[in-house]
């Protein structure tokens, strides 16, 4: 493994790999020694990287690795709508690894999964509470899906990801 691959979206991973985990816990001052990091060695994190639009930047290497981001997703969706297509468990249709691998994508994915949300109804919640950590869906909508899939158009409309 080079000390240039980066953890994000690799496949069998959600968002970050632990190659050197045991070591980092061992011997933090050696972190940024790592070979796999979340953010590439050469971005610090700043004010800016803490942007939408620093943070797109600072993963730019994505693109490098594992495609660009709206490729990418769209390769993982179509694999992922084809293989679950029969399937009826949520845990199932939701562990499938394309979906993890769209997971995997962190925020670069939001923007095509809402796009998605618009086009026609999904199980994207899962999805978009691991990447967002938010929850805009009142416990009474729960199960009712157009209008989850609502709630969440309207978040992502006032976090700026959705026009």
């Amino acid at each position: 493994m080079e000390a240039e691959q980066y953890a994000v979206g690799l496949p069998g991973g959600t968002a970050a790999s632990f190659v050197g985990w045991p070591e980092m816990w061992e011997h933090p001052e050696r972190e940024d020694q790592l070979p796999n990091q979340v953010f590439p060695p050469s971005v610090p994190e700043t004010e800016e990287t803490r942007s939408w639009e620093g943070f797109i930047h600072a993963y730019g290497s994505f693109s490098i690795h594992r495609g660009v981001p709206k490729e990418r997703f769209s390769e993982l969706l179509k694999v992922w709508k084809a293989e679950i297509q029969l399937i009826s468990n949520t845990n199932e249709i939701c562990t499938h690894p394309a979906y993890q691998q769209i997971i995997g994508m962190g925020p670069l994915a939001l923007p095509f999964i809402f796009g998605e949300m618009q086009k026609e109804l999904g199980p994207w919640f899962w999805a978009l509470k691991a990447i967002t950590g938010a929850n805009p869906v009142p416990e009474e909508h729960i199960g009712r899906v157009p209008i989850m899939t609502q709630h969440w158009l309207d978040w992502a409309t006032k976090q700026g990801y959705v026009r």
